[in-house]
């Protein structure tokens, strides 16, 4: 073998071997980085699970990506943290309108035709150009278009756009593959409404699960148009996705602002969700003969993390409720791992400069029975014995990666002379 050809391949060997040496430095994980550490135990079995406690949220980094699961050798186990979230999936069937009718100071009515049986519908939303009105409802549906069975009856849609902003004007009823769906609003005596048409969807729910907060502390303050009501649930970073209000007034409609922060101070809480809340009891849309009770007092909205919850209801020039916050909603969080024969297990957390671990167990668990598992608990966080804070580490192990970079940069510039010099003096030789 030719002299440049043996320092071409010894070249390659030294920046394998360093490549293997920056990955090995950059990538392994070092347990003694994280701050905090729970004991986790419970019953004998194959998977475990657990619920992340509100101390984890509160001492995690807000996405969980710093939480690690060790056996008492220091060995790192793979882990999954997953949820069962409540989805709401519609579908709106393609349809016709056929067979509107009026029938004066009693109903209007008309007929959807989905076109081919065996069609699953659950819902129809009326439309109409009309507000400011309340109509009964009712449903029914065939298969022929003769003969009709009833499906929902004396249900009420409304419409209260002019003096409160709000309006509902879809009905459900139990899923059927019928055909035909004929709806009837019931006049009553009132001028009927304007363009009425209305379209079906099959709505499919999966019920998922959501957990009451403990509420540490609740403070209600007022101003000349809104009241706030500010919410502290004791520890950072917990999600949250309801919140259910407790009022003692009738014949409200209030806009209400929903504000999150981990921290106090005002000027750090941020927007996430607005709604309204409302109870109408006796109203009349219009000059309609049909009076309406119906109330509106849980908002939902988009998950979010934070220790403070702030809910601003807009009183406007209306006096303030008295309205309470009686219960604070969220979709808990599970960790599952696989359980050895023997060892105690630990939960790590607390490592701002961590990232988020990928292990081949979260591909298989989706095939797993969750209702199998057995269920353990996370004890109290305490420190972490193994930790070495971030300011006391050396340069070297701070920067460790970046050195051998470094060295890895100068060993390539170093060989490409060594080869090039080598090729010249075989070139000279010859």
């Amino acid at each position: 073998m030719k002299t440049p050809d043996r320092a071409r391949i010894l070249f390659l060997c030294c920046v394998l071997c360093i490549a293997g040496a920056v990955s090995a430095s950059a990538f392994a994980a070092d347990l003694s980085r994280f701050h905090w550490r729970a004991p986790v135990t419970g019953e004998a079995g194959e998977y475990a699970v657990f619920d992340v406690t509100p101390e984890i949220f509160d001492r995690s980094l807000p996405d969980l990506s710093d939480i690690r699961i060790v056996a008492d050798d220091g060995r790192e186990i793979p882990y999954v943290i997953w949820t069962e979230r409540s989805d709401e999936t519609s579908y709106r069937i393609v349809s016709d309108i056929i067979n509107t009718a009026y029938v004066p100071q009693s109903h209007t009515t008309f007929t959807i035709d989905l076109g081919s049986s065996y069609v699953r519908t659950n819902s129809v939303t009326i439309t109409t150009s009309s507000i400011d009105f309340v109509r009964r409802v009712t449903v029914e549906g065939s298969p022929d278009n003769r003969h009709f069975a009833v499906l929902t009856d004396d249900v009420q849609i409304f419409d209260f756009t002019t003096d409160h902003g709000i309006s509902d004007t879809t009905v459900t009823y139990p899923t059927t593959d019928y055909r035909y769906i004929r709806v009837t609003l019931w006049d009553n005596g009132d001028e009927p409404l304007s363009n009425v048409g209305g379209a079906v969807s099959i709505r499919e729910t999966v019920k998922g699960e959501l957990v009451p907060l403990e509420i540490r502390k609740s403070e209600i303050t007022h101003d000349e148009t809104t009241t706030r009501i500010l919410v502290d649930l004791g520890y950072k970073n917990i999600p949250t996705s309801g919140v259910t209000f407790e009022a003692g007034d009738d014949n409200f409609s209030r806009e209400v602002t929903i504000r999150v922060s981990n921290e106090r101070d005002s000027e750090s809480f941020r927007d996430v969700f607005g709604g309204v809340i409302h109870r109408l009891s006796g109203i009349r849309g219009g000059i309609s003969k049909e009076s309406l009770t119906t109330e509106r007092l849980t908002l939902t909205y988009p998950e979010t993390r934070g220790r403070y919850l702030e809910f601003i209801i807009h009183d406007r020039d209306d006096v303030p409720l008295d309205v309470t916050i009686v219960e604070i909603t969220g979709v808990p969080r599970h960790v599952t791992f696989a359980v050895e024969n023997v060892g105690n297990y630990f939960l790590l957390t607390g490592n701002v400069r961590t990232h988020e671990p990928s292990y081949d167990f979260r591909t298989t668990f989706s095939f797993l029975d969750k209702s199998a598992f057995s269920p353990w608990e996370a004890g109290a966080l305490g420190d972490n014995p193994d930790y070495v804070p971030y300011r006391d580490v050396p340069f070297s192990e701070r920067y460790g990666a970046l050195i051998w970079i470094f060295l890895g940069l100068m060993a390539a510039v170093l060989g490409f002379f060594v080869i090039r010099a080598m090729g010249r003096t075989a070139e000279q030789t010859r």
